[in-house]
Formats: C-alpha cells, structure tokens, sequence
C-alpha cells in the first residue's frame, strides 16, 4: 500500500478493510507506519466490528487539541423488525474541541420591479436596438443608458 497524499485537516475518521490491531496484516503494518511517518495517530484501541478487530479509525495530528477524550466504541443496538442485528460495525463515539463559526451577515442590494417605469425602459431599449450608425455614438448611447438604468 502506498499513501501519496497530504493531509490538512484535523482529524479523520473512515472504515478500513483491514485489521489494524493484527500486527501480521502487512496492509496494517504499512498504514500504520505511514501514519508514523506523517505525525498522525490513530485513535481507536478496541474493536469496531462484531466480528472483532479495529476497522473504524479516528486519526489526527500528533499535536492536535481537536480530541477531547479518547474515541469510546459502544454498540448501537441497531436491529431490524426480527431483532437480528442490522450492522456489522460499532459507533464511534467521542468529544471534538471544535466551535461553530461565527454567522457571516452578507448584504445584498436590489432594485423594486415595481419602481422600474416600464415605458422609460421600452423606450431606452428601442434606442439601444437601433443604434447610430457611427460606431463610437452607439457606443456612448448604450454607456449612456446603462448608466440612466442604473441610478
């Protein structure tokens, strides 16, 4: 397995198919050594499958204050209507140190369809379809009444 990639981010969670805690898996041996290699750490200490073994990561850089307390794996006890139980992995269930950002205000100005005089705006098109024929006077008539529409 080779991981050529960059990581920006704080932390990381994903489902792997391969069992981290079983040190003769090489594909865990080597994803485990990648992360040693680019300061990250992996989170999870207990299995995350039924079936055992760590499947379920949360991954974060050495230094990070995003974790605020180890990732706990509990059973969802999700079931179907006949009691059997309807997934294969636990929940992973933690506390981030992370805060909402701040509301952005935004401003947005428009004109009144209603304010607009229809016929001052049927007139300025007709003369903006048929413009001068000297090049540089339709020029200055559109400018002219782009700039009447505006105000």
């Amino acid at each position: 397995m080779v991981c050529k990639c960059q990581i920006h981010v704080n932390s990381y969670t994903r489902y792997l198919n391969f069992h981290l805690d079983n040190p003769s898996n090489s594909e865990a041996r080597t994803f485990l050594e990648t992360l040693i290699e680019h300061e990250l750490v992996q989170h999870v200490r207990c299995a995350t499958h039924i079936c055992g073994h760590i499947l379920d990561v949360v991954i974060t850089r050495e230094d990070s204050p995003i974790l605020l307390e180890t990732p706990l794996v509990q059973n969802p006890n999700l079931c179907d209507n006949k009691g059997n139980p309807s997934g294969d992995h636990f929940a992973l269930l933690t506390k981030l140190n992370v805060t909402k950002p701040p509301k952005q205000r935004k401003t947005i100005t428009y004109r009144k369809y209603r304010d607009i005089d229809m016929s001052d705006l049927k007139d300025d098109l007709r003369n903006i379809s048929n413009p001068e024929t000297n090049q540089e006077s339709a020029e200055k008539l559109s400018k002219a009444t782009i700039l009447k529409l505006s105000q």
